[in-house]
């Protein structure tokens, strides 16, 4: 089941970003050039694709994931946190996802990815076949994640 549209019902807002100003826990929208066909993602990325040696981003495709089965996920990423960050000159909440070496990586996916492969949302994407890529907005406040709670955020202005 798809739950493309559930998800593109949260976006409150986007702004076009180049492929280098990605960063882990950004929820991102971009064309996806396939096997087979050209596909518009909607993803909770995992990596910085400038810090790959490979130029592979690695991410949850949301539309595979109900609301009930993300809020598990940050859950399970650590009692979820938030944090709100300054891009474009605009303010965008965004997952915090611990990990920048390889190892962090690899345990993160061990621990909390992996657990989630049933609904098959795991992905790596392929730097140079993704295009137009724009920075979500994401309402983490809908009533099914309930994430409203202010102390979800951390603090980063220290």
């Amino acid at each position: 089941m798809s739950y493309y549209a559930t998800h593109r019902r949260n976006i409150l807002n986007s702004v076009g970003i180049s492929q280098n100003s990605i960063e882990p826990g950004d929820i991102l929208e971009f064309r996806y050039k396939g096997k087979s066909k050209n596909s518009l993602e909607i993803v909770l990325c995992l990596n910085a694709l400038k810090k790959d040696r490979e130029k592979k981003l690695h991410a949850l495709k949301l539309e595979n994931i109900s609301l009930s089965q993300f809020k598990q996920i940050l859950t399970k990423i650590g009692n979820p946190k938030l944090m709100i960050d300054n891009r474009k000159n605009r303010k965008v909440i965004k997952v915090v996802i611990e990990g920048n070496t390889e190892g962090e990586r690899q345990m993160f996916y061990k621990n909390v990815a992996k657990r989630f492969s049933k609904f098959n949302a795991y992905r790596t994407y392929i730097g140079k076949n993704i295009t137009a890529v724009k920075l979500i907005e994401y309402d983490f406040g809908v009533k099914q994640l309930g994430l409203k709670n202010e102390d979800l955020l951390q603090d980063t202005d220290t």
